[in-house]
């Protein structure tokens, strides 16, 4: 499954909406290239990603478990996380990202392992 097949099948989305993701993703792919780690900013292009994978986890952290909101305090938002980090060869797309609650994503780092 491509990245925009992802997007389509996590945000719900029909295939009426496909072009209009392949063209948002065409230009996050882009941007991409000139950002310090070369990852595409999920929360820019696709704002409702974030929202999207914390309904499938509960809005629980995917490592430790912890309820997450985005008015919590800082320890406690929800961050994106590569489950297979880019550093170790893990892919920049959606069917490799998970959210975290921004203590365990920050203790994790780049390890291939849970916090």
């Amino acid at each position: 499954m491509n990245i925009a097949e992802q997007l389509l099948e996590i945000g719900g989305f029909g295939l009426a909406h496909r072009r209009e993701i392949e063209m948002e993703l065409a230009y996050a792919q882009r941007a991409s290239v000139h950002n310090h780690r070369g990852a595409i900013r999920w929360a820019l292009h696709f704002p409702w990603l974030k929202r999207r994978l914390c309904d499938r986890q509960d809005h629980r952290c995917c490592w430790c478990g912890k309820p997450m909101a985005a008015a919590a305090p800082r320890d406690d938002r929800p961050t994106f996380d590569h489950v297979v980090p880019l550093s170790r060869g893990g892919a920049d797309e959606p069917a490799n990202l998970v959210i975290a609650c921004h203590a365990c994503n920050n203790r994790r780092g780049d390890a291939d392992v849970p916090p």
